[in-house]
């Protein structure tokens, strides 16, 4: 609900939908957002077409199952002049924690994510113009491995890939794991680990009529 709030406050007046597929999230929203909110899915987003003037989805559309689903519903939804806002995680996003995980085993443990380059293609495909797509890196610093794995939990983050482990992760594993996770000094002088996010930032217009 933190950018609800903000767009309630920088659009004073206008209708602003909070859309989530969790209900739960959408209640946490209810604690700083007073507008509409609605239990919906990015890929069928139950919203009539034509009629938004903003789609503004935050480190969202990487948990699709279809990236390009998503954007044309976002296009749907969109009157013709309207702007699509978006962010979500590059493909450098946990890098130190898939190159540990691999030093243990050959399973996927850490979610991929698209490239910039594919974003901007699928923003033209499905119709896009106007489009503007840029990539920042981020470190975060944590105490340690398990407080980044605390983190990614209590975030829903969950490891979405086909090549991920089916079977519970032994102790031995773990430790193997955060044994070969790269370590830094803070600014104490104390251990500490950095992580890695690629934040993928784009808008893009929706211009003319259409059937879609």
């Amino acid at each position: 609900g933190f950018f609800s709030a903000q767009l309630e406050s920088h659009y004073p007046g206008a209708r602003i939908i909070a859309l989530d597929i969790a209900e739960g999230m959408l209640l946490r929203a209810r604690q700083r957002f007073a507008g509409s909110l609605v239990v919906g899915d990015a890929e069928s987003l139950p919203i009539a077409s034509h009629s938004v003037d903003l789609v503004f989805t935050n480190l969202a559309i990487q948990w699709c199952n279809s990236l390009e689903s998503a954007l044309l519903e976002f296009r749907r939804v969109l009157r013709p002049g309207g702007w699509l806002l978006l962010s979500t995680f590059g493909p450098s996003t946990l890098k130190e924690l898939r190159a540990a995980w691999a030093c243990v085993d050959d399973y996927s443990h850490v979610n991929q994510f698209a490239s910039l380059a594919v974003i901007e293609q699928a923003l033209t495909a499905s119709g896009f113009q106007n489009i503007q797509v840029e990539a920042q890196l981020r470190s975060i610093v944590y105490p340690d491995v398990i407080e980044l794995m605390r983190e990614l939990k209590g975030l829903g983050a969950h490891n979405l890939t086909a090549g991920r482990a089916r079977h519970l992760m032994g102790k031995g594993s773990l430790a193997r794991m955060i044994a070969a996770y790269p370590r830094a000094q803070d600014a104490l002088g104390g251990h500490c680990i950095e992580a890695t996010y690629e934040l993928i930032l784009g808008s893009a217009v929706r211009h003319g009529w259409s059937c879609a």
